[in-house]
Order: C-alpha cells, then sequence, then structure tokens
C-alpha cells in the first residue's frame, strides 16, 4: 500500500544521495557512491531494475553501472548519465521514442536500461512531462520523446539520434529546467 505523510521520512537510512529527482509517480536518486537508485510505481518499468514491482524503498536502477546524473519524466521514463564515458541509458515508458529504432508507434518500453544514441557523450540532462534533452559533451542541446504540446514545434515524436537539436555544437550551454516543460 501507499503510505501519505506529511512529515518527512527516512526513505533509504545510511545512505546518502548527491542528488534526487521527483517525478509523478517515481523518484530517483544519485547517492554519493555514484549508484543510481529509485523507488515508486513501476509499471513501466521506470525503476530500471528489470521489473514492473512498485517498490516503497529503493532499488539499484541497472546494477553494476555507475552514474553521475539522472532525470525522469512523469510519462514514466528514467534516463541517467554514466560515469564510465558519459553514456546516456535510458529505461521505461516512451522509450522506444528515444531510441534508434522506435516500436511502430513510438512509444514502447524497455524493461532494462538502454544506451541511447550509442557512441554519444552526454554531459547534461533534463527532462519534462514526456520529453528529455540532454547537452552533449560537444556543447550541442538533443532533445526527443513525445511532442505533445508543441514541444517538438509541432512534430509528434522524435527519436533521439534524429532528435531536435539545438545549437551548433561550438559552445558549451547549460540547461535550465523551466518548472513543468512539455
Amino acid at each position: 500500500g501507499t503510505t501519505n505523510t506529511a512529515t518527512p521520512t527516512i526513505v533509504d537510512a545510511g545512505t546518502t544521495y548527491k542528488s534526487v529527482t521527483v517525478g509523478l509517480n517515481h523518484t530517483c536518486g544519485v547517492t554519493t557512491t555514484n549508484v543510481l537508485k529509485c523507488w515508486g510505481l513501476n509499471s513501466n518499468f521506470q525503476l530500471g531494475d528489470g521489473t514492473s514491482i512498485t517498490r516503497q524503498l529503493p532499488v539499484v536502477f541497472n546494477s553494476g553501472t555507475n552514474y553521475s546524473l539522472v532525470a525522469i519524466n512523469s510519462a514514466g521514463l528514467t534516463c541517467g548519465i554514466t560515469t564510465a564515458g558519459g553514456a546516456l541509458r535510458c529505461s521505461g515508458a516512451r522509450f522506444a521514442g528515444l531510441a534508434a529504432s522506435p516500436s511502430q508507434d513510438g512509444f514502447g518500453q524497455s524493461s532494462n536500461p538502454t544506451t541511447v544514441d550509442l557512441g554519444t557523450t552526454y554531459a547534461d540532462l533534463f527532462s519534462g512531462y514526456s520529453t528529455i534533452c540532454a547537452r552533449t559533451s560537444l556543447g550541442l542541446t538533443k532533445c526527443a520523446g513525445d511532442g505533445v504540446y508543441g514541444a517538438f514545434l509541432g512534430s509528434t515524436s522524435l527519436p533521439f539520434t534524429t532528435g531536435l537539436q539545438f545549437g551548433t555544437g561550438t559552445a558549451a550551454a547549460t540547461l535550465t529546467p523551466l518548472g513543468s516543460l512539455p
């Protein structure tokens, strides 16, 4: 069951987190030892543990891989940047819209974290309601996912490898979350 509380509660006793991000139905955080952990609803495999079991306590996302950053969206997608090589790995709903070979409707699921845009090194990561944007090590910002509400200037869905690109790749920029982006 689910317990609602107005009092802060310790979620993962004995673990220190350097960052935590909260979504509509799940939460993820990167520990000080670069382990990515997630908890909450897991109906779309967004917790990255290879199951669809909802978890009240944190489970390791993609066990054996260390992460520097994590971003989640309200559609049930979790993405992280690995510490080794800056790879972008994602798991969950609407994942296929970010993959090189999307499902027919572009909105499949990935039950295990999978590398997106193989060979590209990523440095920064943010997500909106059903989209995700990431900045490469060359300063190029790429966005993909569901283009609802005009997120992709009228496009409906874009795979990450051919997704909308901002900038020329010559100047590094810092992505700034703007509240709840579509």
